[in-house]
């Protein structure tokens, strides 16, 4: 297996790690566009962000994941 490095030089975390990711690749997977996403936050269709700093939000990557491949209702 390649030895993995993000864009950003970082080697991921090691498994059973918690993985977390930006808005933008977060709207990307959710196929929604920006300005969806944080419209479907604010009506509680989707997870609010966690604040990982004055300016930087993220989200817990398993649970983009999970609520991706829940079924509609």
């Amino acid at each position: 297996m390649k030895n993995h490095i993000d864009s950003y030089g970082a080697k991921p975390p090691a498994t059973g790690a918690t993985f977390i990711v930006g808005a933008a690749s977060t709207a990307q997977e959710a196929g929604r566009s920006p300005a969806s996403f944080y419209r479907d936050i604010k009506a509680g269709l989707f997870v609010p962000p966690l604040r990982i700093g004055p300016r930087r939000s993220a989200w817990v990557k398993s649970e983009v994941a999970a609520i991706n491949a829940a079924p509609i209702r």
